[in-house]
């Protein structure tokens, strides 16, 4: 993130110790837009807030007006959807210790809603010292609300939070992790959305009884329904990878086996696939249950154990389009947004690019994707970390159907042709906003290093809620390539693309003398200097029209003249 100038820290301090009651709402409002106006002014008002209430608490004409006017600044920065984000990057300069979180808390008066989500913030942070901090502080709150009340209440304390969590745009993606906490604590009765824990579904005496607590609320209904709503919940994919590797042992068995499943749809066949990529080595010893299966087939063959080391891939195809044979590819590959898909690694990803190109020869559908986001965001951020990575002869981007073309931007044949593929990155752009800005950064490495321009020339066509990632790319590349003359025909590209990208990166750039002075001359050769001139602030503006404008002041003094009758106010 770009940090504000000091001065603007500065002033928000002065704004804050010097509220009273008459200016509270405005002093309120002004801070407001702050945070609204980009993550980065939400840290700063964050650190601001954070310090103000810890360090400094006495320095104010009135203590109390100052606590509240923290304390609803503070709430209003929670509900931001980056506020996880921006908390964490806050407390990057500021020491934290064992008692911080309480301390905030206290000041703050924040209820215990507020003080768990507060803890779950932390998850965010690339400190996992912070990490530890937060989940404690979290489940050190849930244990406090749950501990002195009676059953009834105790669940009524666990849906408040529930509430907030889901209510509060910046904290509801913890719900998650929220929940995961519950349920490994004793809570005197567990909430109907609480999950299980692990160890006591590892105590049910048959392993394919472990999606048993799916069904908790039909137990009342007998033992026939519970079994229904088992045999709903267990697939196909399950099964196979509980069978372990010798389903794929050869491709009679492996048909033999998928046989029980017909008929084989897209959507069972794509959950199979995710499965058998997660675990295409390293799966758990499954040689008895594999053989306890084929005896209850009536089939007595052995397998060597040592074969059982990881998934014949060309097996199981096969034998799926054997059975199936009328599978839509495409159709697999779009069901891959499921539940628990995940790429784990380099070798996985290949191992599923084998798959499909065994599977049918059609190019592989890049719409499935990075078409539109997934519900299952991770899984899709596991598939395109390795999808940029990978050489184009695993994995290739040049049919997609949003392509940039821009004949000065080199040879686009070169590589998998990632960065060209403008969905590919409007997806990333998303993804980042979504809270998932520190893979997303580790993912344009590559091309900030070694095509830069290509990927500021793609953000650029690209515009989200906050445009987060395409700012951090404007501020990377956009001054070389400004103060580059051989480059003047991508600036120009860049203007006709996203002006208001353009402006901001002109704006960014000027405390640079010689990238103030490309910019005039930009402005001159584009004949856009008045749009400049009018679309800026002031002090930026001024600087442009003075030195546009220095050898002729009468043009100048005209200039500033119009400005201060137009907007005498706005201009001082």
């Amino acid at each position: 993130m770009t940090p504000f100038n000091p001065a603007v820290a500065a002033e928000v301090r002065a704004l804050i110790q010097g509220a009273e009651d008459s200016t509270f709402d405005s002093i309120y409002r002004e801070l407001c837009q702050l945070a609204d106006c980009s993550p980065e002014g939400c840290v700063l008002l964050l650190q601001v807030c954070v310090d103000e209430v810890l360090l400094n608490v006495g320095g104010a004409k009135n203590p109390q007006l100052k606590r509240d006017l923290l304390s609803v600044i503070f709430r209003y920065c929670v509900n931001k959807p980056y506020f996880s984000t921006s908390f964490c990057e806050a407390l990057r300069t500021i020491p934290v210790s064992d008692g911080f979180l309480e301390a905030l808390s206290n000041e703050l008066e924040l209820s215990g809603a507020e003080r768990v989500g507060l803890g779950l913030a932390l998850s965010d942070s690339e400190n996992p010292d912070l990490n530890v901090k937060g989940q404690k502080f979290s489940i050190a709150q849930i244990e406090e609300l749950c501990s002195n009340h009676a059953h009834s209440v105790s669940n009524d304390r666990i849906q408040e939070i529930v509430v907030f969590l889901h209510q509060t745009d910046g904290l509801s993606r913890h719900m998650d992790s929220f929940t995961n906490i519950v349920s490994l604590l004793n809570v005197k009765e567990r909430p109907f959305y609480v999950p299980i824990p692990l160890q006591e579904v590892n105590s049910y005496p048959a392993n394919s009884f472990r999606h048993t607590e799916l069904c908790i609320g039909s137990l009342d209904d007998g033992f026939d329904s519970l079994l229904s709503e088992i045999g709903k919940q267990i697939s196909m994919a399950d099964i196979i990878t509980e069978l372990g590797y010798g389903c794929t042992s050869d491709i009679a068995h492996c048909k033999e086996i998928l046989s029980r499943f017909e008929p084989l749809d897209d959507t069972e066949i794509s959950k199979l696939l995710g499965a058998v990529v997660s675990t295409h080595t390293g799966l758990g010893e499954a040689h008895n249950s594999y053989s306890t299966f084929l005896s209850a087939l009536g089939n007595n063959q052995t397998i060597d154990p040592s074969q059982l080391t990881a998934w014949n891939i060309d097996v199981l195809v096969d034998s799926i389009n054997e059975i199936a044979p009328r599978t839509n590819w495409t159709h697999v590959i779009e069901n891959l947004d499921h539940e628990g898909f995940n790429i784990p690694d380099e070798a996985a990803f290949y191992f599923l690019m084998s798959a499909y190109s065994r599977a049918c020869k059609d190019p592989f559908p890049l719409h499935a994707v990075c078409g539109s986001l997934w519900k299952n965001t991770e899984g899709q951020l596991s598939f395109l970390k390795h999808a940029v990575a990978s050489p184009s002869d695993t994995f290739t981007f040049a049919h997609c159907t949003r392509k940039m073309a821009f004949p000065d931007l080199g040879n686009p044949t070169q590589g998998n042709q990632a960065w060209y593929c403008l969905d590919l990155l409007e997806v990333l752009c998303q993804l980042a906003e979504l809270g998932y800005a520190k893979p997303v950064r580790s993912m344009l490495d590559y091309p900030l290093i070694h095509c830069p321009e290509v990927l500021l020339l793609g953000v650029s066509h690209i515009n989200t809620t906050y445009n987060l990632l395409q700012h951090e790319v404007l501020s990377f590349v956009f001054p070389a390539m400004l103060k580059d003359t051989l480059h003047s025909s991508l600036v120009n590209y860049l203007w006709h693309v996203n002006p208001c990208l353009t402006l901001r990166g002109f704006v960014d750039a000027h405390s640079d003398m010689s990238c103030l002075l490309r910019t005039v001359e930009i402005c001159y050769d584009l004949k856009i200097l008045s749009t400049v001139l009018d679309s800026t602030p002031f002090t930026f503006s001024i600087r442009v029209a003075t030195v546009a404008f220095r050898k002729d002041h009468s043009n100048l003094e005209k200039w500033l003249t119009e400005k201060l009758t137009a907007q005498r106010e706005t201009f001082f």
